[in-house]
C-alpha cells in the first residue's frame, strides 16, 4: 500500500510541475494524484482499525478530524491552483480546523506522561 501511495504523490508533485510550467495534461495529473493520494493514505493509515471501537484509543477523534481538515486543505489548493471556486473558502476552512486540532493535540494530556518525570 506503501508503494501506491508514493506513486500517487509523485503523480501530484508531478501536476504541480506541469502546472508551474503551463505544461499540457496539468490539471489531470493533478485531479489523479491528488484523489489517489488521499485514497491511499486513507486506506493506509488515516482510517481507524475496525477491529477496535473508536473508544477504545483516546484521540481517535481527533486523528480523524486532523485527517479531514488535511484533505480539506489539500483539496482547497488543488481548487486554487485550477482556478476553480470554493478554493479560498477551502484554504481558509481547513487551515483554522488545522490549527485548532493542533493547539488540542498540543495542550491535550499524554497518558503515557508519568508525575514523576520533572524530577530529572
Amino acid at each position: 500500500m506503501k508503494i501506491l501511495f508514493y506513486i500517487s504523490s509523485s503523480v501530484l508533485i508531478l501536476g504541480v510541475l506541469l502546472k508551474i510550467l503551463h505544461l499540457p495534461f496539468a490539471n489531470e495529473a493533478l485531479i489523479i494524484g491528488f484523489c489517489s493520494t488521499v485514497a491511499f493514505g486513507l486506506l493506509g493509515t488515516g482510517l481507524p482499525n475496525r477491529r477496535k471501537s473508536a473508544k477504545s484509543e483516546p484521540g481517535m477523534l481527533l486523528k480523524i478530524f486532523t485527517t479531514v481538515f488535511a484533505i480539506v486543505v489539500g483539496a482547497g489548493a488543488v481548487l486554487k491552483v485550477l482556478h476553480l471556486p470554493f478554493g479560498n473558502e477551502a484554504l481558509i476552512a481547513g487551515a483554522i480546523g488545522s490549527v485548532v486540532c493542533g493547539l488540542i493535540q498540543v495542550f491535550q494530556k499524554n497518558d503515557s506522561e508519568d508525575d514523576d518525570s520533572d524530577a530529572l
